[in-house]
């Protein structure tokens, strides 16, 4: 093949193209032998491998120097952590509205996006990545008539202070991080998140 490569070049003719493949171990199949990218093109349905993180949302709010947070059971675990409001992505849903939808879920406070924090990304101990983008919200109006989301033990307004004693029953890093980004002033505009259809 080398010197196929050669001679096509010393004749100034179409370059070949040379399709790296990887060297199987014995008893090692295609489909779990390191792929190049030269194979993305020729994988068969058996060859792909699908990675299909979580997308949620959560969004901080703050009213008089206090967060909304929510104490909620941990499917995994069983054990009590505390959240921002927060949740999954629902489909034809943008980011925003699941952010409000979640909110009034899970607090019984409808709020109104005012900014972003920004994503980041989380592996749980379950072994599932997150993908979670965090926003800033203001409380309008709480609608005390209306059901918890069943997971929701309690909710709460709480200082600064309050949620850095409880920091080790956080639902993960994410939840304590978005707080100091917050008091840190580091918010984003909204138009930084957009959605499109095709």
């Amino acid at each position: 093949m080398a010197r196929a490569v050669i001679d096509a070049l010393a004749a100034n003719t179409t370059p070949v193209t040379i399709q790296a493949r990887p060297k199987l171990a014995a008893g090692v199949t295609l489909a779990e032998a390191p792929l190049t990218p030269q194979d993305n093109d020729q994988r068969t349905p058996e060859d792909m491998r699908t990675f299909l993180p979580r997308v949620t949302v959560a969004t901080v709010v703050c009213l008089d120097g206090r967060y909304l947070m929510v104490e909620e059971r941990d499917k995994s675990t069983g054990v009590m952590v505390i959240n921002q409001p927060a949740g999954h992505l629902e489909e034809a849903e943008t980011l925003t509205a699941a952010a409000a939808r979640e909110c009034l879920e899970e607090t019984r406070w409808q709020v109104s996006i005012e900014g972003f924090l920004g994503v980041a990304q989380f592996k749980a101990p379950n072994g599932l990545t997150y993908i979670r983008s965090t926003f800033v919200g203001a409380a309008s109006q709480h609608h005390a008539a209306r059901s918890l989301d069943p997971d929701i033990h309690q909710v709460h307004w709480w200082t600064y202070e309050e949620i850095c004693a409880r920091s080790d029953k956080m639902r993960s890093p994410l939840v304590l991080a978005a707080i100091e980004q917050h008091r840190n002033g580091t918010v984003y505009p909204l138009d930084l998140v957009s959605a499109y259809e095709s």
